[in-house]
């Protein structure tokens, strides 16, 4: 997928998940354009609930696209849709590209399947956090954090040791999910309130993982949005949903200054 902004690989595992997203306006120190995709966060945008019988199902393989081509996207926003067939019925995937956003939407349909889904929730789930893009490592693990919003607040686990980290699940009605490091950005903002969600962080020789992931209900078409990129303030308000509460401008009191000097440098 070739944008104005980026430059994508979508693979038809877990139904379309990204296998590279390589950012355009954004370089390392070696001037190596930034890639937010590495060995450890390319199992992304997976989809899996518990069946009625107890049994852990993931919809990983299978998937089959209705573009196996590339999709420049430099005018008009365009879709690619992916398609797996489950004991004879159909489920579908599709993402939607745009121009000049990070964002791609996604509409995930299991409504088919629904009576073969516990308690008719399934899951969408980002694995394996963001890579670390700065020469000093130690410092931007300061700012490496996942978050969770639900009821007006923001949540932010504190990583922990492998044997002793659990995934949290949280039941309650969820606005948002995200992973940030000190410049970028994954987020899954669903259309309407999630019914839940899920994160994971562990932290292991002083290197950390996260997972978040939202639930959703199965019988109608999941709505939700992607967004992967730059902690840009403009991009991340558009947004909405409070979404801005990923960029830290300080105490309460003090963030109106801070947001005035961000104008400031910005004009």
């Amino acid at each position: 997928v070739n944008t104005n902004l980026y430059t994508a690989n979508i693979s038809s595992f877990n139904g379309g998940s990204i296998t590279s997203f390589v950012l355009h306006s954004y370089a390392l120190n070696d001037s190596e354009s930034v890639e937010l995709i590495d060995k450890n966060n390319i199992n992304n945008l997976m989809v899996a609930f518990r069946s009625i019988d107890g049994e852990d199902i993931s919809l990983a393989s299978g998937w089959l696209s209705d573009n196996e081509f590339d999709i420049n996207v430099y005018d008009n926003e365009t879709s690619a849709t992916f398609k797996k067939t489950v004991d004879g019925k159909q489920i579908t995937k599709t993402l939607t590209f745009y121009p000049d956003k990070y964002i791609i939407d996604m509409v995930v349909d299991l409504s088919a399947i629904q009576p073969w889904v516990s308690q008719g929730v399934s899951s969408v789930r980002w694995s394996g956090g963001l890579p670390l893009t700065e020469p000093n490592k130690n410092d931007e693990q300061t700012y490496y954090q996942a978050m969770v919003f639900q009821g007006d607040e923001t949540y932010s686990p504190k990583p922990k040791d492998p044997s002793q980290a659990r995934l949290e699940r949280m039941d309650y009605p969820t606005d948002w999910v995200a992973i940030r490091t000190k410049y970028f950005i994954s987020t899954l903002v669903p259309d309407k309130q999630a019914p839940g969600s899920e994160v994971l962080a562990i932290e292991e020789n002083g290197n950390r993982r996260y997972d978040v992931g939202l639930f959703f209900n199965v019988d109608r078409p999941f709505l939700y949005t992607l967004y992967i990129g730059p902690l840009e303030y403009g991009r991340i308000k558009k947004l909405g949903k409070n979404l801005d509460q990923t960029m830290n401008f300080g105490w309460a009191f003090i963030r109106p200054i801070s947001k005035a000097v961000h104008w400031f440098l910005l004009f």
